[in-house]
């Protein structure tokens, strides 16, 4: 499982405050990547699919 804490909240969030996960959807698979290039365009994918389905302007 991965998460991570998208710009439009990082704000909302303190050091050492508890922060409680909810899943909305699955977006991909796991995968290896031959390059970090390929990482890189990856995570931006999931990014863009996660504000998408959370509502959220690109």
């Amino acid at each position: 499982v991965e998460v991570h804490i998208l710009e439009e909240f990082q704000k909302e969030i303190r050091e050492f405050q508890t922060v409680w996960v909810e899943f909305a959807a699955f977006i991909r698979d796991i995968k290896s990547f031959d390059s970090f290039a390929m990482l890189k365009s990856a995570i931006k994918s999931d990014i863009d699919t996660a504000k998408s389905l959370l509502q959220l302007s690109n």
